[in-house]
């Protein structure tokens, strides 16, 4: 027992040290609009209707966000346990960048037998600036979900490429199957990449022979093509939305204005989605191809493959938002570890008195020499998240909603005016009316006298003021509260 405890003791370590960035003040920041809050009123709307093969938005199906629900089967389920609110949204997130560490540092100790390689490479994740972040780790997307199955599928592909066991060449189809459950199309990003490796590796002809290739095709067809002829029977329809909206749409132009150069993700990375990890980046791939271990001369062009690949594929695509790189993450902190490797092995070059304590002191202060910086920084964007700090205005509504579920602001008996497309203001009006809260959202033709209301947006304090006598009865920053007399004739 004693001799596990010394084994395993720098891993335990390692996961609490990330526990902090993932899971500290879950809930501080309101529910994000978009991604977030849409599958927010899904689970929310599953949670009540407990149908867990059509999602619905606001009691229809929804033919809008047309991913299949392995996420928002998780939030719903969440909420039956924890409660409504925002960490129970939000925790599949967090325990999903969990078990992709876990994971990492699992490849790293089974696979390259080097405990130090997966501890360095699960820190430079877990301080990247963007895989920390909101519509990241930190918030209630699909997207740290989906990168936990396309690093397993991706590193079980690799492993069998390795050994030929037939269990990885299993994981790899099931957990792919799970990627695409998690995000439809999203979940085969890699393929190209991987096949490729498949090819370089003289493997492609021993998968056409290998039996268990073709169950695990079978058994990956079964479970995501189930779902989508399920979901077809039921509400007819469904798939050409799927290929409307995910197939051929969202690639091939750009949708909701977001436009962006081909070199859109690169500039990301650059101007701090992989900062510092970026300028070490180029260091650590070199050190991984010169290396005397060959395990990890592999998986440096396995992981740079999948990478220039990936970032090939949704640079060219017509749709680009900052969060869809996401799943590359795991495969950069795989390129930029090698670095710490190479310098450890030229440090251990040198004599030393005592070569076993200088063996053990090394890891620990090259930790403690590349990392303490960006692991206070990533606590720091965790519990103050940069995006939040910069779009408090846009937040400003929902934050106050939110601090009204915990009992700051007193809405009781008072209407929400408010026009428009706003998932996240309808799930703390949920929230609101769960707690006894009398408050509902109406629009400008529903006002009337006597009515007091809730005003954020300029156009509509406008029609107010110039449509009906009121007294302001308060005022925070641009939300105003009205109290209505009557119209003016």
């Amino acid at each position: 027992m004693k001799n596990r405890l010394n084994k395993y003791y720098k891993y335990f370590l390692v996961i609490i040290l990330i526990l902090f960035p993932l899971f500290g003040k879950l809930d501080k920041i309101p529910v994000q609009l978009w991604d977030e809050s849409r599958l927010a009123i899904n689970a929310l709307e599953m949670f009540e209707n407990g149908n867990l093969l059509v999602t619905y938005y606001k009691g229809e199906p929804d033919f809008w966000n047309t991913k299949p629900p392995l996420m928002i089967w998780f939030q719903s389920l969440n909420f039956h346990l924890f409660g409504v609110n925002e960490f129970s949204l939000r925790l599949p997130s967090a325990i999903a960048a969990l078990l992709t560490a876990i994971f990492l540092l699992f490849f790293a100790h089974y696979y390259l037998r080097n405990s130090f390689f997966g501890i360095v490479a699960v820190l430079v994740l877990i301080t990247s600036s963007g895989y920390v972040s909101i519509h990241g780790t930190r918030t209630g997307d699909y997207d740290s979900l989906l990168t936990l199955f396309t690093t397993v599928s991706s590193l079980s592909f690799f492993i069998f490429c390795e050994c030929d066991e037939k269990r990885w060449l299993y994981l790899f189809f099931i957990s792919t199957a799970l990627a695409v459950l998690t995000k439809s199309v999203s979940g085969l990003l890699f393929l190209p990449a991987i096949f490729l490796y498949a090819i370089i590796r003289k493997k492609v002809v021993t998968l056409l022979k290998n039996r268990d290739f073709y169950i695990g095709f079978a058994l990956f067809l079964l479970l995501t093509s189930g779902y989508y002829i399920s979901r077809e029977i039921v509400t007819p329809g469904y798939i050409q939305c799927v290929i409307d909206n995910e197939w051929g749409g969202r690639y091939l132009q750009s949708l909701e204005g977001h436009r962006h150069p081909f070199w859109y993700y690169f500039k990301q990375f650059s101007s701090y989605r992989f900062i510092p990890w970026l300028f070490i980046l180029p260091f650590g791939i070199i050190s991984g191809f010169i290396v005397k271990d060959s395990k990890i001369r592999r998986l440096t062009l396995f992981s740079l493959l999948l990478s220039v690949f990936y970032l090939l594929i949704i640079s060219f695509s017509q749709t680009k938002i900052f969060w869809y790189d996401l799943p590359v993450y795991p495969f950069l902190a795989l390129l930029t570890a090698p670095l710490l490797i190479y310098i450890y092995h030229l440090l251990l070059k040198i004599k030393w008195n005592n070569r076993i304590l200088i063996e053990k002191l090394i890891p620990f202060l090259l930790i403690i020499l590349f990392f303490t910086f960006p692991y206070v920084n990533s606590i720091k964007n965790s519990f103050t998240p940069m995006a939040w700090r910069y779009k408090k205005h846009s937040n400003e509504l929902p934050y106050y909603l939110q601090q009204a579920c915990r009992g700051k602001n007193d809405v009781h008996n008072q209407l929400l005016l408010e026009e428009g497309y706003f998932p996240n203001v309808d799930f703390y009006l949920y929230m609101l009316k769960n707690k006894g809260v009398n408050i509902d959202r109406i629009s400008k033709n529903e006002l009337e006298e006597n009515q007091k209301v809730i005003v954020i947006d300029e156009k509509l304090k406008n029609f107010v003021e110039r449509n009906y006598h009121f007294t302001l009865i308060n005022q925070h920053n641009n939300i105003v509260i009205y109290q209505i007399s009557d119209w003016k004739e």
